[in-house]
């Protein structure tokens, strides 16, 4: 018999041979054979089995290895479609980039089409113009300065129940009276008094609508203590303040108690932090970054003007197209136009969030070091309303959870109850905000806020699996801020004849334009002022050669003979560009004189390239004395921002708003003059004061680093000549630039203005100056502009000298004299150039 064992499992041949076996050795032991024959016939037996067994093994691998190859060769399996629900697949990334790549090609050929029909509509000094329309008359700012009153009454309402002379009902009475004033007293003023405009308006009002929520937040904390105290004498818990460990308040800081905190500091403290609870002792930085707060006010700056743009170039264009769809009730146009609205409407709205809460409120923080920088949360992830509302504006959120939300859970009142009465509230100050302004009643924001209540359930969205309340979310906003703008247009153009409409022209068109009027003051120079003209032309001329010969020179220099391009370097190299622009416009200046201000064309020229060029300069002066500020008193924090990169950056971001604004000032310039007196007055405000604030603030800040004691182991022959030079730009800054500007404001307030014409030719001509004075001061008497020009000279004198000594070789023919003189030459210069040799 043959082992399982040693052949593994048993086969249906391998049975059968087996079987043959038995019965043949049966037979061969029955006829008398031998058991050494019985043994051969059963090793026989077993050989055969073996090699059946074989066979068989081999039959099956065979028979695998063609299961293999048609396995291999078929191509179709049990699966599901990717794009299936029942499939595991998940990775989508490529049809996100391509829906981006749509959304950017479909906004950039609507950025095309508005271009096309409408040209640029862009004019930043048009909204200024609007709050500087009657500089008598500032109704809006004056409401804010009277809201100090109401916080005065706060502070002294909390220092008398401090102190017990008045009781608690006595207390909660004055806080009721004076907190519904602060709401109706705005109210009424912006209804009543035409002269406050919508802008001015919404400011005001939201100012004092902050402050509302600042001082019932002051009146509930100081009440807990109060109460507290009469429990339990000891300062405040955990829940009312934060705590005074030292990774809280910082080692000068000390922990306030009550009612140590009702102080004058401590509550304007609280009234321009950033924040909308109170606490006796917040949360502190322990200094200010120089860098951050810099980069924050760069982003407000460049955001304001983004925001300003997209409504003028993008948003005002279809609302004005909305007006006949609204008057006619064209349903079906006026959806149309509300869907046309909802993209930069959108667009503008996300701007203006990145602007309010990051850029706006983390400077306001940081200049107040104020710790707690969380404004907002992830509200782009939200996936119900609730997720929403609480996390995209955490101050707000805060006050209504700590104020509002749990006192009526505390006072028994269920959780839908609270729920509902927080979005009523915050439908009745969006409502608020939007209509008082406006001067109608229409409750969009109202109506908008409550059916966000109905979309509340999370069941709802959790039973369908679909983010819809996030969709629901991004659409309900921009959507009726869109109805809100339109109806809110078309009661300002219908209804309204005390604010100006949505058209940029009010000026009647009989009026002068002011090119002509320019043109005007150089004829009654020509005319009026002869021996003044003369002499004004030879200055000009002067100005015209000296300032391109400089100019050019500080340029070759820097760009050529300048190997590391530092910060400091390229805003002097575009200085120098802009001054020898400035230069190059004198020209049309000249021609201008010459013909007695009949050249239209020319004064065209002029003012646009003149006007550039020299807020450029401004502009450029400024970023310089920043950049000096920076490397020398904050040198440390703002070293990874004294790049080039972003030289250049700041470099290209001044020439573009230059040229936008000159080029909107010059188109209405060309139609009327009334209306580019308010932007002239604007553009001298913001770009030749706010600037020169800034100049005489660091340049002051580093006279006071220059002299302190920590910089002692200079030189004081150093340290001297640089607050000199300092002192020697300010003043030709003041002395430049300062006339012509204060002659634009005195012209602006008083038009007829005695001798204005030779005070406006003299002022321009003193701001010219200003181009031939730069490279002088920037460039000229700097140590390494020097030494760079002590090289090239030196250089030059070395070359001209050696062809000198070429060409009397040449020209003596190899005489014997000559080489000799020749040759002495060149002796005598080799001391002279060793000598003047720099060390």
């Amino acid at each position: 018999m043959i082992d399982k064992d040693d052949f593994g499992p048993i086969t249906r041949n391998r049975r059968r041979a087996t079987i043959t076996s038995a019965k043949s050795e049966t037979v061969k032991l029955r006829n008398g054979a031998t058991a050494a024959a019985a043994a051969a016939s059963d090793l026989k037996s077993g050989h055969k089995a073996r090699e059946s067994f074989t066979e068989n093994l081999q039959l099956n691998e065979d028979s695998k290895q063609k299961c293999d190859r048609y396995d291999k060769m078929s191509c179709h399996k049990l699966q599901e479609s990717m794009l299936s629900s029942a499939s595991s697949f998940r990775n989508y990334r490529g049809i996100l980039n391509w829906c981006v790549v749509m959304l950017v090609l479909s906004n950039a050929r609507l950025f095309l089409e508005n271009l096309l029909r409408y040209g640029i509509l862009v004019d930043p000094i048009e909204v200024v113009s609007l709050f500087l329309k009657n500089p008598y008359s500032w109704p809006a700012a004056c409401l804010v300065i009277v809201s100090n009153v109401f916080i005065l009454v706060a502070l002294y309402t909390e220092r008398k129940l401090a102190m017990g002379s008045i009781s608690e009902k006595v207390g909660l009475l004055i806080y009721i009276f004076n907190l519904t004033i602060i709401l109706c007293f705005p109210m009424v003023v912006v209804l009543k008094l035409p002269s406050i405009t919508p802008v001015g308006g919404a400011f005001a009002l939201g100012v004092y609508t902050i402050l509302f929520l600042k001082l019932y937040s002051y009146k509930d904390v100081n009440r807990w203590c109060r109460e507290r105290t009469k429990v339990k004498a000891r300062s405040l818990s955990r829940s009312l303040s934060c705590p005074s460990s030292p990774s809280a308040l910082s080692g000068m800081q000390s922990h306030v108690s009550y009612p140590g905190n009702l102080s004058l500091r401590d509550m304007y403290y609280f009234v321009f932090a950033p924040t909308l609870c109170y606490e006796l002792n917040f949360p502190r930085s322990e200094s200010i970054r120089m860098g951050f707060l810099l980069r924050r006010l760069f982003e407000m700056l460049l955001l304001t003007q983004l925001l300003v743009g997209l409504t003028q170039q993008w948003m005002v264009p279809i609302i004005r197209s909305s007006m006949k769809p609204l008057k006619e009730m064209d349903f079906t146009r006026m959806t149309e136009r509300l869907l046309r609205l909802a993209v930069p409407n959108h667009l503008i709205w996300l701007i203006f969030f990145y602007w309010f809460f990051h850029s706006s409120m983390n400077f306001v923080a940081e200049l107040l070091r104020f710790g707690d920088r969380e404004f907002y949360r992830d509200w782009w992830n939200s996936e119900t309303i609730t997720y929403f509302w609480q996390n995209w504006n955490i101050p707000v959120h805060k006050w209504c959870l700590r104020h509002f939300y749990k006192p009526l859970l505390r006072r028994g009142a269920g959780k839908l109850l609270s729920q509902s009465a927080v979005f009523f509230a915050s439908a009745f100050f969006h409502e608020y905000l939007v209509s008082v302004p406006l001067r109608m009643f229409r409750l969009w924001a109202f109506m908008g806020m409550m059916a966000q209540m109905v979309m509340e359930p999370e069941q709802h969205m959790e039973r369908l699996k679909i983010n819809f309340s996030s969709i629901y979310m991004y659409r309900s906003s921009p959507q009726a801020t869109d109805m809100t703008l339109t109806e809110g247009s078309l009661n300002l153009n219908l209804t309204s004849t005390s604010i100006p409409p949505l058209t940029t022209n009010t000026s009647p068109p009989n009026r002068e334009p002011y090119l002509h009027r320019l043109a005007h003051l150089d004829e009654g120079l020509y005319n009026d002022f002869y021996s003044l003209w003369i002499a004004l032309v030879v200055i000009n001329t002067l100005i015209f050669m000296v300032g391109m010969t400089l100019n050019s020179l500080a340029l070759y220099v820097f760009c050529f003979r300048t190997k590391p391009k530092t910060t400091s370097v390229i805003y002097t190299i575009n200085l120098a560009v802009t001054d020898l622009l400035v230069n190059l416009s004198l020209p049309t200046r000249i021609i201008l004189y010459y013909s007695g201000g009949k050249c239209l064309n020319c004064s065209y020229m002029h003012i646009f390239s003149y006007f550039v060029n020299m807020y450029c300069s401004i502009l450029f002066l400024t970023s310089i004395c920043v950049d000096r500020y920076l490397a020398i008193v904050q040198a440390e924090a703002s070293r990874k921002w004294r790049n080039p990169n972003v030289a250049k950056m700041v470099c290209a971001c001044i020439w573009l708003f230059a040229i936008i604004v000159t080029y909107s000032l010059l188109t209405t310039a060309f139609k009327h003059s009334g209306c580019c007196l308010s932007k002239l007055f604007a553009l001298t405000v913001f770009e030749f004061f706010l600037p020169m604030v800034i100049i005489v603030a660091f340049t002051i800040r580093i006279m006071c680093a220059l002299s302190s004691p920590g910089l002692m182991q200079q030189s004081r022959d150093r340290r001297m000549k640089a607050v000199q030079l300092l002192s020697t730009v300010l003043v030709i800054f003041t002395v430049c630039f300062t006339p012509f500007h204060v002659r634009q404001v005195l012209f602006y307030f008083h038009p007829d203005l005695p001798h204005h014409v030779i005070v406006y030719h003299v002022t321009v001509t003193l701001s010219s100056l200003n181009s031939c004075l730069d490279p002088v001061v920037y460039c000229f008497v700097t140590t390494n502009f020097q030494s760079t020009m002590k090289r090239f000279f030196r250089k030059m004198e070395r070359e001209q000298t050696s062809g000198d000594i070429v060409s009397m070789q040449k020209s003596s023919k190899a005489s014997g004299p000559v080489i000799a003189i020749a040759n002495s030459i060149r002796m005598n210069m080799r001391p002279i150039q060793q000598g003047t040799r720099p060390a």
